[in-house]
């Protein structure tokens, strides 16, 4: 599902951006109720399928990172850093510090991606 996702966000080039097909997006959800921070947390090693449309509410409220015509396709989480695939854009969310105040949003944009590989 993930290499159908990018295959027609990067490769079909005038769909670049748009939404992704039906059928391509995934439709397995993890929970995310726990706003806790576990050892595993701050190791890394709990990477896991989060609720893109959870995701996608939280981004599209305070701090708005989220465009108001951008929806969710994909997310995941890995620590206490999100990978999220959007309608636009790859957008990596990486919380900085033992306190986690400090986060860094980093964003590429669909156009300026010309190929892919999946292992």
């Amino acid at each position: 599902k993930l290499y159908r996702f990018l295959n027609d966000m990067v490769l079909v080039g005038n769909r670049a951006g748009k939404h992704a097909p039906d059928g391509a997006i995934a439709t397995y959800s993890a929970s995310t109720s726990s706003d806790k921070t576990s050892f595993f947390d701050l190791i890394g090693d709990n990477a896991s399928q989060i609720d893109a449309k959870s995701m996608e509410a939280a981004l599209k409220s305070n701090p708005m990172v989220l465009l108001l015509d951008e929806s969710v396709e994909l997310a995941f989480k890995c620590g206490r850093d999100s990978f999220l695939l959007t309608s636009k854009r790859i957008l990596k969310i990486d919380v900085q510090g033992i306190s986690g105040k400090s986060v860094e949003y980093f964003t590429i944009l669909w156009p300026s991606i010309k190929a892919f590989a999946i292992e």
